[in-house]
């Protein structure tokens, strides 16, 4: 594992730690939720994570190896711009959670800090759907069958945009501390 996809789960962990703090995750042992399920979940943000790192860098072996009219199909500017899109927007979730982690690491007001894990998780998972249709579509058929790996992407993230809130909660939640908090308090 490298350096940089140390840093990301690091990131990672300080961002779920946040979305489930280890106080609320005591008392819900006693109430609704089991601690295993809560560990799951940790893991599950993990793992999305790091299945969106590599989501770009499977396509982009595969684009280099898939031949298409005597070319490997790296050269053709479609493919060339889904690959970049994807990069692009896994960049952009990896520097969200990055600010967020560190406004936590910062103390910054608890609010605003709930709001900044509303939109890198809205961001995030919304963003791993982009990347995980694109690597179907640059895997071609192979991208549709079971086996292949933009497949199994595309099938077990969809629920991620569901789980520890949907993407309507969140929005709602950013909606909300920027009617309170205003522009400036949330990206300032």
């Amino acid at each position: 594992m490298s350096e940089a996809d140390r840093e990301i789960q690091a990131a990672a962990r300080a961002f779920v730690d946040e979305l489930i703090p280890h106080e609320v995750e005591a008392e819900l042992h006693d109430g609704e939720l089991p601690a295993e399920l809560l560990e799951h979940q940790r893991r599950r943000v993990h793992e999305l994570g790091f299945d969106a790192v590599n989501m770009p860098k499977e396509a982009t072996a595969f684009a280099r190896q898939r031949r298409a009219y005597g070319r490997p199909i790296l050269d053709y500017q479609a493919i060339q711009f889904m690959l970049a899109d994807s990069l692009t927007e896994l960049w952009a979730a990896r520097l969200m959670t990055y600010r967020t982690a560190h406004g936590i690491d910062d103390g910054l007001d608890v609010k605003v800090q709930h709001a900044h894990c509303s939109m890198a998780k809205l961001y995030a998972s919304e963003m791993a759907g982009r990347v995980a249709d694109r690597a179907v579509q640059v895997f071609g058929g192979r991208g549709y069958m079971r086996e292949n790996v933009a497949e199994r992407f595309y099938r077990e993230l969809r629920v991620d945009r569901i789980w520890e809130g949907t993407s309507e909660i969140q929005r709602t939640i950013v909606a909300d501390q920027l009617a309170k908090r205003g522009v400036g308090r949330l990206i300032g």
